[in-house]
Order: structure tokens, then sequence, then C-alpha cells
């Protein structure tokens, strides 16, 4: 830095000090920022972070997600029974049932298999739909749209009651400890005092998607049963 030029002042470059020796300092920095460590320590730096990242849940993570799914599908399954039963009664007619020696297979709900392609997808053929069909499905998911749509909003509104009480919770235990508690202290109590309400929101958001899933699943089916019984 100019002796005698104050760190504000600008220069004859039209620059204040600052930002000239800013700018060459990052001038003389390497290009490549290894370059400037010993060989020895190049290797660790360019060895990503994340190299032992887990990528799958630990044995009680596993069987608590399979718990939640299974609480999930419970709950969408007795909310949207109708829509599982037209649902099934269109497979049953346009997909190949899975047979091993001229007996249907079944899984272990009881719900019959079907046969799928080289690619895995399902053997489907909607021209087995008569028009009549089709107008029956399209009237019957068309009419029960309306308490779906109901039953999504109403699940859509647990799961924000659900995350106002997590939120009202944790700040309440924010507020409770005395003495010098600093903010990260304060965080920490509260997070873990309402940890229990934070994952019940969770859940209930979850289940909040899964409706709204149902919901535009069933709009989708609708518009192409109309499409084709209109082509």
């Amino acid at each position: 830095m100019t002796v005698g030029v104050e760190p504000g002042t600008t220069r004859k470059s039209g620059k204040t000090g600052a930002e000239e020796d800013a700018i060459t300092a990052a001038q003389e920095m390497p290009r490549d920022m290894t370059d400037a460590l010993p060989d020895e320590e190049v290797e660790q730096v360019r060895t990503p972070k994340f190299m032992r990242m887990r990528t799958s849940w630990t044995r009680d993570e596993g069987l608590l997600m399979r718990q939640v799914f299974s609480e999930c599908d419970t709950i969408i399954g007795n909310t949207f029974g109708d829509a599982m039963v037209i649902l099934g009664e269109i497979m049953d007619l346009i997909r190949e049932p899975l047979t091993i020696e001229g007996e249907i297979q079944h899984d272990r709900d009881g719900k019959p298999l079907y046969r799928r392609n080289a690619y895995g997808g399902y053997v489907e053929d909607f021209t087995r739909l008569t028009s009549r069909q089709m107008a029956d499905f399209f009237g019957r998911i068309t009419i029960r749209l309306f308490a779906w749509e109901q039953e999504a909003a109403n699940m859509r509104g647990a799961a924000l009651f659900a995350k106002a009480a997590f939120e009202e919770q944790y700040a309440i235990a924010y507020d409770e400890p005395v003495g010098r508690v600093t903010v990260e202290g304060r965080q920490a109590i509260a997070n873990s005092d309402a940890a229990e309400e934070r994952y019940h929101a969770v859940f209930r958001t979850i289940v909040s998607h899964r409706a709204d899933a149902v919901v535009r699943s069933m709009e989708r089916i609708s518009q192409r049963l109309k499409d084709a019984s209109l082509g």
C-alpha cells in the first residue's frame, strides 16, 4: 500500500488503495489453489468430502420409515377407498393378470398381480374398454372428485395445524432457559424439546402430499377416459 495515502482515498487509477490491493492479490493467486500446497496435501484437498456419504437408512431408521409409510397407506386407503376401487376395476379390464399354470397370482393384500412387458411396464390395452364402460368410469370419477378434493384440503389443514403446534412448542422452549444461555444454546434446547411436534408435522405433511397425489392421478385418469371416449 502506498505510504501516506488513506485507505479510502482514490488514487490516480481512479480506485482506492483497498481496491488496488485486492486486484493485485487476486492476480498473484495461483490459478489452481492446490498449486500453492505441498504435494502430499493436494490429494487430500481434491478428494471429495462426501466420499463416505451415507445413501441408505440405518436399521432403526428403515424400520421407522416403513412404519411411517405403512401408516400413510392405511390413512390414504381408508380416506380414498372408493378411488382405489375404481382404479382396481379399470386395471382388471385393461391389464392382463399374471398367471402360473392357469392360476391368477395375488399380492400379500389379496390384490391380483398383472403381467409386465420386457421393459418392466404393465401390459395394458385401453381398447378393451367399451364406450359405455369409459363413460361410466368418467362419470364416477368426476362426481367423486368433489369429495376427494375436500378430503385432501382437510389433510393440508391438518398439516398446517401440526406445523403451528411445532412452532408454538419451539417458541415456548426457546424462551424457557434462564441465565446466560447463548442463542445457539436456546435453539438446541428448543429443537430438542419440540422434536415430537416437528416429526408429527412432517408426518402430516407426507399424508397431505399423498392425498394431493391421489386427486391429481384420478384427474389424469378421468381426462384420459374422456379423451379415449371422444377419440
